[in-house]
C-alpha cells in the first residue's frame, strides 16, 4: 500500500459495514457485495501501481525498462532492479548549466558517496580536462562503466574527462605485547639493589 493504510482486509468487508445487518442473510446481496468488493480491490491496486510508477524508487520492472529505453541506457551484464533504478535516478539529476557541484551531485546519486570535480589544464597547449575523484560508496554493486556513460551523457562531447574511483576497505591491525620476567643476570647488566662493583 503506497497511499492508504486500510482498516479492513478487503473492500468487500468495508462494503458490508455500509449496509444493514439483515443483508448478511441474503445470498444475492452477498454475491453483489463480493463482486463489487473484488472490483474495488482491483481498482485500488491499479491506482497504487500507477502512483508507484510515477516515482523511480517505487516503479516496477516494466516502467524502469521504459525509462532506460528513453534515456538510452544500455545495460552491461545482469543488474538488480534496485541498481537499475539507482542508475536511472542519476540521469534525472541536474539540468541546465553544468558545474562541478552539479556533476558531483549526479555522481553522488549513483554512488551514494561524495566526489570532487576539477577543471584544470591537462597539457602544455593549455587544454583543459575535467578530473573526477569519487569514492566507491556503500552500495553493494558498483560499475565504473555506468559512471563513465553517465558523465558522457552530461558533459559536452568536446570536453575530455578522467575518472578516479577510490576504494576504501577497513583493515584491523592488532598488536599483542607479552611481558616476561627473567631472574638471570644478562651480560653487562646487574640485578636491582646490586652495584656494578658487586658483580
Amino acid at each position: 500500500m503506497l497511499y492508504d493504510d486500510d482498516y479492513y482486509d478487503s473492500s468487500y468487508d468495508e462494503l458490508c459495514t455500509y449496509y444493514p445487518t439483515y443483508y448478511k442473510d441474503v445470498a444475492e446481496m452477498q454475491a453483489i457485495l463480493k463482486a463489487e468488493g473484488d472490483m474495488a480491490d482491483g481498482i485500488k491496486s491499479g491506482v497504487e501501481r500507477v502512483i508507484g510508477d510515477c516515482y523511480i524508487d517505487t516503479s516496477d520492472e516494466q516502467t524502469t525498462a521504459k525509462r532506460e529505453k528513453f534515456l538510452h541506457i544500455h545495460m552491461h551484464g545482469d543488474r538488480s532492479l534496485a541498481d537499475r533504478k539507482r542508475l536511472v535516478k542519476s540521469y534525472f539529476v541536474g539540468a541546465g548549466k553544468m558545474s562541478a557541484s552539479l556533476l558531483s551531485d549526479i555522481i553522488g546519486t549513483y554512488t551514494g558517496a561524495t566526489s570532487e570535480c576539477r577543471f584544470e589544464p591537462c597539457d602544455i597547449a593549455g587544454n583543459n580536462m575535467v578530473y573526477i575523484d569519487s569514492e566507491r560508496g556503500t552500495e553493494t554493486t558498483f560499475y565504473s562503466s555506468d559512471i563513465i556513460e553517465l558523465v558522457r551523457a552530461k558533459l559536452p562531447a568536446h570536453l575530455p574527462f578522467e575518472l578516479n574511483v577510490v576504494y576504501r576497505n577497513e583493515c584491523v591491525v592488532q598488536n599483542e605485547i607479552i611481558f616476561g620476567y627473567s631472574a638471570q643476570v644478562l651480560c653487562g647488566q646487574h640485578l636491582c639493589g646490586q652495584g656494578v662493583n658487586d658483580l
